[in-house]
Formats: C-alpha cells, structure tokens, sequence
C-alpha cells in the first residue's frame, strides 16, 4: 500500500504524522541552541551565517517586488504614451515612477 492510500484510509496518521513533524523541527531547535549555549562555536558560526542567510533572501525579495513595480508602471507609462500619440494629441506627459514609498 503506498503512504498516499494508507494516509487517506487512516485519516488520524495524516495528524499523527504533522505533530511528529512539528516535535522533531522543535527538538532540533532545541539540540541547537543547547550546543551554542554549550559554547560550540561551529554551530555559533553555522546560526549566524544561517540567520544572515535569510534575512539577506528576505531583503532580495523585496527588492525585488519593488523593481518588478516600477518595471510594471513604466510598462503602464509607455502603453498610455502610445495611446496619446495614436489619438494624435500633443500632450506632454512627465509623471515620474517610483519614488520613498516604502509601505510594503
């Protein structure tokens, strides 16, 4: 039987198997933080280097949702242009993308 059927014939594994899940990620926190507590200072190096790992990756993304913004209102910008010279209007336009919003 493969652990697809056997999770859908025992619906209580499938709880089981999360709460399992749930301990072990708890115990390994807990193993290490006991050995920099212990002053292992390979794990110490390892946890820093982890930690500046994600908050490195958290920076990127949001970096890069504010270019992929700007690059989407310029794509907006130019197709409003366009628009205004095939109706043969003379208009100048000259609205500026981006700027300080650091909302999100």
């Amino acid at each position: 039987m493969s652990l697809y059927r056997y999770q859908k014939a025992n619906p209580d594994f499938v709880s089981k198997k999360a709460r399992w899940k749930k301990g072990l990620k708890g115990r390994a926190k807990m193993a290490i933080a006991m050995k920099i507590f212990g002053g292992d200072s390979k794990t110490s190096q390892w946890y820093i280097e982890h930690e500046e790992r994600a908050e490195m990756n958290k920076a990127n993304v949001k970096r890069l949702q504010a270019e992929t913004k700007r690059t989407l209102a310029e794509a907006q910008m130019a197709e409003y242009k366009a628009k205004i010279l095939e109706g043969g209007r003379s208009t100048d336009i000259n609205i500026q993308i981006g700027g300080d919003d650091d909302s999100n």
